[in-house]
């Protein structure tokens, strides 16, 4: 896991990535924009940062490509560091999207820190999933929709 500090430039950015206000099937109506794309900025930025060719796509299939693979950004807001045991999700109704990796980032519920968690590659992630239906729980968190699960300690 990689821990990194969100700027106020970083933030900026964020706002500005996108012109919509919800995404079709938005779980949380649009209120997880900004941290959807503060999660994106972050990763695209790290990334950059190692020397990789990354871009921002912009298409609903995947965010990012890096070093021309299709990477999909799955970023939650989070309330303390994510644990080995956490949940890493993806909605049953984004799990055909034609990307070839997933990686995901937690950022803080106060947009100052990111985590990024590590990815999986899609083909991967069929394989090790399990789903989650709406209404379930998992101590206090309820599953908004259908929602596929593998764990942080799954990822590389």
């Amino acid at each position: 896991m990689i821990k990194l500090q969100i700027t106020e430039s970083q933030i900026e950015r964020a706002k500005n990535l996108y012109s919509f206000n919800a995404l079709k099937n938005s779980i949380k109506s649009g209120e997880g924009n900004l941290t959807g794309a503060i999660g994106e900025i972050v990763a695209f930025d790290y990334y950059e940062q190692q020397d990789k060719l990354v871009i921002h796509s912009g298409d609903f299939n995947f965010d990012l490509l890096i070093d021309g693979s299709k990477i999909e950004v799955k970023t939650m807001e989070c309330n303390s560091p994510p644990k080995d045991h956490y949940e890493c999700n993806v909605s049953l109704f984004n799990a055909e999207q034609d990307c070839e990796y997933y990686l995901f980032v937690d950022v803080d519920s106060n947009h100052s820190t990111a985590y990024i968690k590590g990815y999986v590659s899609k083909e991967r992630f069929k394989k090790i999933r399990q789903l989650r239906l709406k209404g379930e729980k998992n101590g206090s968190f309820e599953y908004k929709c259908d929602t596929f699960v593998v764990l942080n300690n799954q990822l590389s």
